[in-house]
């Protein structure tokens, strides 16, 4: 399904609704990644930094 199916001013509530939720489903996902992804990376250098204390120095 294309996310703009037609730029006529005919567009059922549905298909909008359609394309709005489409669009938002997208943008939280991305946001979500990011977030997690920024996460993981804070955790690790945690982990890293706190391994580097213990005396291992991984990298």
């Amino acid at each position: 399904m294309a996310i703009f199916p037609s730029f006529k001013n005919d567009a059922s509530p549905g298909e909008i609704h359609d394309i709005v939720m489409n669009i938002l489903q997208t943008f939280v996902s991305s946001i979500l990644a990011l977030t997690l992804l920024n996460f993981f990376s804070e955790a690790f250098r945690l982990l890293r930094a706190a391994l580097g204390l213990m005396g291992y120095a991984i990298f």
